[in-house]
C-alpha cells in the first residue's frame, strides 16, 4: 500500500492539522535514478566518535588546510594531527564566541586568528604564536577572512586590511568606512573575492577595483535591504551566502544570496519555530557535505533540536540527543566543522572534543556520555543509563546500520574506584562482549566512567598492553573529563611498555577505550592508576 507523502522533512505547521512532521536524526534524500520503489527514502543521520580532546572546551573554530588542522578550545589554540594526537599552540583571549582563523597560503605561512576580541598570527613554519600589537590594529576585532592577498577584520563600522600577505603590519590609513546604512555591521563573510558586511538591516557588498588609494570599494548597485539576525550564521556553501535574517520589518527568516538578491530557503513551519523561541540571535551556523547532500546546520541554544538545511532535496529536518534523565531532546552536539583528510570532524560545544562524523556509524559516542543510536531499528528501544549500545557484525567488516543493546556492557555514572583496592580482576573495566567487537571501532571499559576517589594528590595512571606477534595496530585512549584534558594514545606493534601517561586528581571522571585496526588478538592489558592496578584479557575480532 502507498502513502503518498508519508516520507518527508520536518515541517510543524502552526496549525498541525494541516501539518504535524518532525522528522528527527534522519534526513530525505530524492533518489535520482534506476527504477526504486520510492522516489523518496529517509536516511539516518551521520554518528560521531571523538577523534581527539584539546583542552576543555568549548570548540570555537575549526580550520584545515594542506595537510594541517587548527582548532580553537576555550582559550588555548591547538594544532590537530592525523594521527589523532594534539599540541598546544598558545592561548589566546576568550568572550565564550566563535573565533575565526585564516591563512595567506604559501604566499605568506601565516594564520590570522580573530578571538575575544583581539588578533593573533600564528607562523606556520617557525610554530609561533603572536599577538598582534601594531598600534593601528583596530579593535575589537569582531572577525577576520582572507581575500585578494590581504587579511581583512571587522571592528565595528570598519574593517581594515593588513599589508600584502603580512598579517603582522597594519596601516591606519588602510581602513574601510561601512556608510551605505546606519545600522552597526555586526559579521563578515567572502566570497567570489567579495566582502559581505550585515548589519541588523541591511547588508554592504566591496570588492578589490585596484585603487591605489584603498583597493577595496562598495559594489554599485549592491546594498541588499535585508540584514542578519545571528551574527554567527552566515556561511559560505554551494557558491552561495546562507544567513538567518532580519531588517527592518522583522526577522527570522533564512536566506541564501542569489547574486545581490536574497532568496529564501526557510519554511513557514522553520519560521513559525524560530519565532516561538524566547531569542534566535544567538544562532550559529555550520556547513559540511557527504554523499552529494549540503547541509547547512543551525544550532539554536534555546530551542530542543538543531535544525538541518538540505540543498539537494530543499527541505529541512532536525538532529537532536536524547536526554535519558529529563527524557527530552536536545540539540546536536556540533558547532564548528573542519573536512581533513577524508574526514568531517565536528567540534563539540560542550567539551574540547573533535568528533568525526559518518554515516557508517550508528551512534553518537560522546565524551564522558553513552552511546545513543539515531537508526531507525533501535531508536524505539529503551535506552537508560546502564544499557550501552555494541554494533552488530556487518559482513563488510564496518559500522552498521543497526546497534543492539548489550546488557553486559554497562555505564555507571557514579562507579568510582579507590587506589587503595587490591581486587586483581576489577569488574569496572571490561571492554564487554567479545564476539559483537568489530575492529576499527573504538569501545569503552564497563562502569566507565570511573570517579576517581581517595587520593589527596595528583595520581599518575598509565596503561600496557600486550599483543600477538604481527599485530598490525592496537591503541588505547584515556579521557580525563574533569575537567577534560588532552587524549593519550597508545600505539603497538607488539608489546609497549607503561611509558607514557599522565596525572589524575581527586574527583577525575575518567574514560578508558580500547581499538583494533586488525583482526588479530589483544591478548592482556594492565590499567594502573596509582597503586591500584587493573588487569584483564582482551580478545578483538
Amino acid at each position: 500500500m502507498r502513502y503518498p507523502g508519508f516520507l518527508g522533512g520536518s515541517n510543524t505547521n502552526r496549525t498541525i492539522n494541516v501539518d504535524a512532521e518532525r522528522t528527527i536524526n534522519f534526513y530525505p534524500e530524492v533518489v535520482d535514478g534506476g527504477t526504486p520503489k520510492s522516489k523518496v527514502v529517509l536516511h539516518g543521520t551521520p554518528g560521531h566518535e571523538p577523534f581527539v580532546i584539546a583542552g576543555t572546551g568549548p570548540i570555537r573554530c575549526s580550520w584545515y588546510e594542506d595537510g594541517r588542522m587548527f582548532i580553537i578550545s576555550g582559550n588555548r589554540l591547538f594544532e590537530v594531527f592525523q594521527s589523532q594526537t594534539v599540541v598546544n599552540r598558545g592561548t589566546v583571549a576568550t568572550d565564550g564566541k566563535l573565533a575565526s582563523i585564516s591563512s595567506n597560503g604559501l604566499g605568506g605561512h601565516q594564520l590570522f586568528i580573530t578571538s575575544g576580541g583581539f588578533g593573533y598570527i600564528y607562523d606556520l613554519n617557525a610554530d609561533t604564536l603572536t599577538l598582534i600589537t601594531d598600534p593601528d590594529f583596530p579593535l575589537p576585532a569582531v572577525w577576520g577572512v582572507f581575500v585578494d592577498s590581504y587579511f581583512v577584520v571587522l571592528s565595528d563600522d570598519r574593517f581594515m586590511i593588513s599589508d600584502l600577505l603580512d598579517g603582522s603590519t597594519w596601516s591606519g590609513l588602510d581602513v574601510g568606512q561601512m556608510s551605505l546604512s546606519s545600522d552597526q555591521k555586526i559579521a563578515m563573510a567572502t566570497n567570489h573575492r567579495e566582502l559581505w558586511f550585515f548589519g541588523s538591516k541591511r547588508i554592504e557588498a566591496w570588492v578589490n577595483t585596484g585603487n591605489n588609494a584603498f583597493p577595496f570599494q562598495p559594489i554599485g548597485g549592491a546594498p541588499i535591504d535585508h540584514g542578519i539576525a545571528a551574527p554567527f550564521s552566515a556561511v559560505v556553501m554551494d557558491n552561495t551566502i546562507f544567513w538567518l535574517g532580519a531588517d527592518a520589518t522583522g526577522g527570522g527568516i533564512v536566506w541564501k544570496a542569489s547574486g545581490y538578491t536574497p532568496q529564501r530557503v526557510s519554511t513557514h513551519a522553520v519560521e513559525t519555530m524560530l519565532h516561538r523561541l524566547s531569542r534566535f540571535n544567538d544562532a550559529i551556523a555550520w556547513v559540511y557535505s557527504q554523499e552529494g547532500h549540503l547541509f547547512y546546520v543551525l544550532y539554536l541554544p534555546q530551542a530542543d533540536t538543531t535544525w538541518v538545511y538540505d540543498v539537494a532535496s530543499n527541505l529541512w529536518h532536525e538532529r537532536a540527543l536524547w536526554d535519558t534523565v529529563t527524557m527530552r531532546w536536545k540539540p546536536h552536539v556540533g558547532i564548528t566543522h573542519a573536512y581533513a583528510w577524508g574526514m568531517n570532524l565536528v567540534g563539540d560545544r560542550m567539551s574540547g572534543a573533535i568528533y568525526r562524523m559518518d554515516l557508517d556509524f550508528p551512534w553518537d559516542q560522546l565524551v564522558g556520555e553513552q552511546p545513543f543510536t539515531v537508526e531507525p531499528d533501535v531508536e524505539s528501544a529503551s535506552v537508560s543509563p546502564s544499557a550501552s549500545l555494541s554494533p552488530s557484525p556487518s559482513p563488510s567488516g564496518g559500522g552498521s546500520a543497526s546497534a543492539s543493546i548489550s546488557p553486559s556492557a554497562s555505564i555507571s555514572p557514579s562507579a568510582s574506584v579507590s587506589p587503595s583496592e587490591t581486587d586483581t580482576e576489577p569488574d569496572w573495566f571490561d571492554i564487554g562482549d567479545r564476539a559483537n567487537m568489530s575492529h576499527s571501532t573504538w569501545y569503552s571499559g564497563r562502569n566507565c566512567p570511573i570517579e576517581i576517589t581517595g587520593i589527596n594528590a595528583p595520581t599518575h595512571v598509565e596503561i600496557r598492553l600486550s599483543a600477538d606477534p604481527g599485530f598490525t595496530e592496537a591503541r588505547f585512549r584515556i579521557f580525563y573529563l574533569n575537567p577534560l584534558h588532552e587524549v593519550y594514545g597508545y600505539w603497538s606493534d607488539y608489546f609497549l611498555p607503561g611509558d607514557g601517561g599522565a596525572d589524575l586528581l581527586e574527583g577525575d571522571l575518567l574514560d578508558v577505550q580500547v581499538y583494533t585496526g586488525s583482526a588479530a588478538h589483544v591478548n592482556e592489558c594492565w590499567v594502573t592508576v596509582g597503586s591500584f592496578e587493573a588487569h584483564y584479557g582482551v580478545t578483538v575480532f
